[in-house]
């Protein structure tokens, strides 16, 4: 027969099974789903099979819970290596890669750029580009969809549907392409 779980007394007053569903994290999530089976009467050992997990990493989530709550469930930060901008003002440096795509006439800034001007204004040099990945981290849109401009095109349409006695924006054409009434990719068509 098996040892009996030691559970601390306020472990059933949790609806371990609503916190995986609202949890964001993957590993917390994991924990939550293992303790909601323990609160259902599973073992240890059928838990670990259930979710994929070692015996001990199931009982190290009891522990957990037992010494820090749910707090202990909870995914903590991990170490690794410090990043090399961590040290520079990270607004100053989205303002000059926010700066470097206004100045562009369109299209992306690239990485390769964003290489060159960390090796030139902030002194941080990466030998390989894909250090320069940390950017995403920063939540900017690096394409530019509004500089692009159709005036070649409403050189060509308007004349020709100037000869057939309408617009650009009355014309067929113009109801059926979504940039004919976009306020910003039609400037100066009309």
């Amino acid at each position: 027969m098996p040892k009996r779980i030691q559970l601390p007394d306020d472990f059933y007053k949790h609806d371990f099974k609503q916190l995986a569903k609202v949890e964001k994290h993957p590993r917390t999530r994991i924990r939550f789903i293992g303790l909601s089976h323990i609160q259902n009467g599973k073992s240890y050992e059928q838990v670990a099979q259930y979710l994929l997990q070692s015996l001990s990493a199931v009982k190290q989530w009891v522990r957990h819970y037992k010494d820090e709550g749910i707090d202990g469930l909870k995914e903590k930060q991990r170490s690794g290596r410090p990043s090399k901008a961590r040290n520079q003002n990270h607004t100053k440096l989205l303002q000059s890669i926010l700066a470097m795509q206004n100045n562009k006439n369109g299209g992306r800034v690239r990485l390769k750029d964003i290489q060159n001007m960390l090796a030139k204004d902030f002194n941080i040099h990466y030998k390989n580009i894909n250090g320069v990945h940390y950017i995403r981290d920063l939540c900017i849109n690096r394409n530019n969809h509004q500089k692009p401009t159709f005036h070649p095109l409403s050189n060509f349409l308007n004349p020709t549907l100037a000869l057939l006695g309408q617009g650009l924006k009355k014309s067929p054409i113009g109801q059926k392409l979504d940039f004919a009434n976009h306020p910003y990719l039609c400037k100066g068509l009309y």
